[in-house]
């Protein structure tokens, strides 16, 4: 199933690469809390792939790190790795990575696959060059995020044209994710969910936000009608009916996710 427009994806991201370090706090955060799941853990990692590496923010979470050595980022947007002050940086295809079978000790991929459309292919692929008994660890987003702009945005649409649209991106949810993990030989899975919630000024500086990321609406089967000022009033207008003390909350709820690839397959085991 094609669900979303994978080339319009790169082209967004590599036009807002250039200003991207303005609008990366959410994957800061999301890669702070992602990493201390790493401390919990005694055994060093050498050979770490940075699985969607975006501008860097695991590698330079990682400097000084003494359980990782050695990190590969790679990421499907060119002119994004250009912006990435980091070394060791490839542009690839996520789902035929160019690594030897049982390449990396751990594999961290943070807010990065969940515009794919071929999300299992990736994570096997992953698996394939995570070593046995190797690390694969994920955070996500999930069901629920920006579950108040996408009502505003449905409901504004049925009130001015009478019918509605799919804006706002399908996020997956945690039970998937963990049986994604499962088919591919990972085991001792663990997963957890969690939230961010950001109070904006303005309904603009989201929109604003969300472009800045390259992240607007990515949908194969996107509208392509250019909505009137009097829809995004409205908009607004619905969206404001939540405001907390002047602001305009967003929530951005994501999964992270913790598998360990098995000495012996589980695929193989009857």
């Amino acid at each position: 199933m094609t669900t979303f427009d994978y080339q319009l994806l790169i082209k967004r991201k590599n036009l807002a690469a250039a200003h991207m370090h303005s609008f990366n706090f959410i994957q800061k955060e999301v890669v702070s809390r992602l990493l201390e799941r790493i401390d919990e853990i005694k055994q060093p990692f050498v050979n770490c792939l940075d699985l969607g590496a975006s501008l860097g923010e695991i590698a330079e979470q990682l400097q000084g790190s003494k359980k990782i050595t050695n990190v590969i980022q790679v990421d499907y947007a060119y002119s994004v790795l250009k912006h990435n002050p980091f070394d060791h940086k490839l542009c690839v295809n996520f789902a035929s990575l160019p690594f030897k079978n049982n390449s990396f000790d751990i594999i961290v991929s943070c807010f990065a696959l969940h515009n794919l459309n071929n999300l299992d292919q990736v994570i096997k692929e992953a698996t394939r060059v995570l070593k046995p008994g190797g690390l694969f660890l994920l955070s996500m987003p999930t069901i629920g995020s920006l579950s108040s702009l996408e009502d505003a945005f449905m409901q504004a649409e049925l009130q001015l044209y009478g019918t509605a649209s799919a804006r706002v991106h399908p996020f997956t949810d945690i039970k998937t994710l963990g049986n994604l993990f499962q088919s591919t030989g990972l085991g001792e899975i663990v997963a957890d969910l969690d939230s961010i919630e950001i109070m904006y000024s303005s309904f603009k500086k989201i929109i604003t936000d969300l472009r800045g990321l390259g992240e607007n609406n990515l949908l194969q089967n996107r509208s392509t009608a250019i909505m009137s000022p009097a829809f995004f009033a409205k908009v607004e207008e619905i969206l404001s009916q939540h405001k907390e003390d002047n602001h305009f909350p967003i929530k951005v709820n994501f999964a992270n996710v913790l598998g360990w690839k098995q000495t012996k397959s589980l695929l193989s085991i009857k």
